[in-house]
């Protein structure tokens, strides 16, 4: 999944709001006891890379994913691993991020 979104914040403004939105991950309202842990997270110039588990009860999947910044835009790429499919809609894991990435970069 890649979400882009357009900002005039500069570089150095989007990787401190980079930072805070991939913290935020941790606190997302998910459905059904999923639960979100074990971020990590190392910005490499202009792109971070991150990495956080998912799980419910038993079942869990290890999720990654890359933000790129630059002077105009922001650019989330993650990949969603088909086990995390069947318990949320890929839909609804796009409308939450754009929206937590719209409100990060306002």
């Amino acid at each position: 999944m890649r979400i882009e979104q357009h900002h005039g914040l500069g570089t150095d403004e989007v990787k401190k709001r980079g930072d805070a939105l991939a913290d935020s991950l941790i606190t997302l309202p998910l459905p059904g006891d999923i639960e979100i842990t074990n971020l990590v997270k190392q910005w490499n110039g202009e792109a971070m890379d991150f990495s956080f588990r998912i799980s419910k009860g038993f079942f869990g999947a290890n999720i990654k994913g890359q933000v790129i910044a630059s002077d105009d835009a922001a650019v989330l790429e993650i990949a969603i691993p088909p086990l995390v499919a069947k318990f949320i809609d890929e839909n609804q894991i796009r409308t939450v991020l754009e929206k937590k990435m719209a409100d990060a970069l306002a």
